[in-house]
């Protein structure tokens, strides 16, 4: 039986946040906090693609346990602890649960993440969905062409075809991703907009209007010539997975772009550049 690598680790109720902000940027997938009678918490998270010992080594002295868990039952398991989440104009419902009253009047958007990252609950998905929201209203993105590197569930790609991009394509180096990408789209009747492909983001060509990455800082740095050769002038570039002390770091890495805004939530941050619009005339004279 197929088995994935998790990490337990209890932590005081105050810290569990920082904790599993910390799981999920080294990689976890999930992570579900389960109420020990001490008032502690104890959090545990799945790891699919990596070995989380050096994650349980940063967390020392805390008590953790890592551990094989049976593959479909981990997928199953942090179900019964998802919960619709609002960001900006958007109600993120999970694919399985009915559609809260509060979600009246909101773009319903209808997840089910599977193994891939984004069923909308971490700060870093809410605020790229914040920032997404807040660009259609000031400036529109109907009829754009729209990039989503490393689209995870597809979450974002779903959201820029909800507000109206004519085009969105989405790419990931994880084919569960893919997988995931191409049923959120149905499940949320904008398959006909959004093609997938399972590659690296150095790998894609075109230029687009919009592009949205939800990746690690270091990702971000990586793939920061690329995503400025992806982008048209004048185009929006939203940028999150990034800690507030990793900004400057990342704004740097994207010396050709301008930061036109900046959104923050429980230490993480969002960051939306602009592309500069390239007269003919620079350079010289006609």
């Amino acid at each position: 039986m197929n088995a994935i690598k998790c990490l337990s680790v209890d932590v005081e109720a105050d810290e569990k946040d920082h904790i599993s902000a910390l799981l999920w940027s080294h990689g976890a997938n999930a992570v579900v906090e389960i109420a020990l009678e001490d008032g502690r918490v104890r959090l545990v998270a799945g790891f699919p693609s990596r070995d989380p010992s050096r994650v349980a080594e940063a967390l020392a002295p805390r008590p953790t346990d890592v551990f094989d868990a049976a593959w479909h039952g981990w997928l199953e398991a942090w179900k019964p602890f998802a919960r619709p989440v609002r960001a900006g104009s958007f109600a993120v419902v999970p694919a399985w649960q009915e559609v809260p009253s509060w979600a009246d009047g909101l773009l319903l958007l209808r997840i089910d993440a599977g193994t891939a990252f984004g069923q909308g609950s971490h700060p870093t998905t809410r605020l790229a969905l914040e920032a997404l929201d807040a660009l259609a209203v000031a400036q529109g993105i109907r009829g754009s062409i729209v990039l989503d590197a490393g689209c995870g569930s597809g979450i974002l790609s779903v959201a820029a075809a909800v507000l109206g991009a004519a085009r969105v394509e989405a790419v990931d180096v994880d084919p569960a991703a893919a997988s995931a990408t191409e049923r959120n789209a149905a499940s949320n009747g904008v398959s006909d907009r959004i093609t997938v492909r399972t590659c690296d983001v150095a790998l894609v060509d075109g230029r687009f209007d919009l592009i949205l990455a939800n990746l690690l800082a270091g990702e971000l740095v990586r793939l920061a010539e690329h995503l400025e050769r992806l982008l048209l002038p004048g185009g929006h570039l939203i940028v999150s997975g990034l800690r507030a002390s990793q900004a400057d770091r990342v704004v740097r890495a994207f010396r050709g772009l301008r930061v036109e805004e900046e959104r923050d939530s429980e230490g993480w941050t969002a960051l939306t550049f602009v592309a500069p619009f390239h007269s003919c005339l620079e350079g010289g004279s006609l």
